[in-house]
């Protein structure tokens, strides 16, 4: 490969930002909320979306990118409800997160403080992998891996799913369900991937 060459990921990226630049304005432009406000839900966005723009960049991939999903999910649940005013929720108390929790109002030091994590959360992620597992040597599954190994990971992941979505009284600890919901997507993905390998039997 030739260097200094877009390919077609890098060129999706490059055409990315600047669509997202193109939306940060006009998100701005229309706020109904103050600017210290808009300028730090813009920055949650931004910062959210860079691990998603490095991985399209980047040349060596990883096989999952686990930090550039996780991105997504800060971008859609911390930064972007703050601009669906007045066009999805009348007002801040509307808001409703994980379809339970209601933000009630938006304060910029709760905004802040979501920048402040993700920033540590990238700073970690990144400064672990070249420091720390830069310098030991990296665990790989073996190729063949059994159906039947593979199969103990993923229906207990669906199981306590269905346990928390189905009897109440699991609920008591409302985090676990960011856990869980996500855990019963894992286990939907891999019992796929095992059927379409032809390694998922009927017994």
């Amino acid at each position: 490969m030739q260097t200094g060459v877009l390919n077609g990921q890098q060129k999706l990226a490059c055409l990315g930002a600047l669509l997202l630049g193109i939306a940060s304005l006009f998100l701005f432009a229309h706020r109904v909320v103050p600017v210290g406000i808009a300028l730090l839900s813009l920055a949650i966005i931004w910062l959210s979306l860079t691990p998603g723009f490095v991985y399209l960049l980047s040349r060596e991939k990883e096989p999952v990118p686990f930090l550039a999903a996780s991105g997504i999910f800060y971008c859609v649940f911390f930064g972007l409800p703050v601009f669906t005013i007045p066009f999805a929720w009348k007002d801040a108390s509307s808001i409703i997160l994980y379809t339970r929790i209601s933000l009630g109002e938006i304060q910029a030091g709760v905004l802040g403080l979501v920048l402040l994590g993700i920033a540590f959360l990238l700073a970690g992620f990144w400064g672990s992998r070249k420091i720390i597992f830069g310098s030991v040597p990296r665990f790989r599954f073996p190729g063949s891996v059994r159906e039947v190994n593979l199969s103990l990971l993923l229906w207990p992941l669906l199981l306590a799913h269905m346990v928390f979505e189905y009897f109440p009284d699991s609920r008591i600890i409302p985090a676990l369900g960011q856990f869980l919901r996500p855990g019963s997507l894992i286990a939907l993905g891999g019992f796929y991937f095992l059927w379409r390998r032809g390694q998922l039997s009927v017994w």
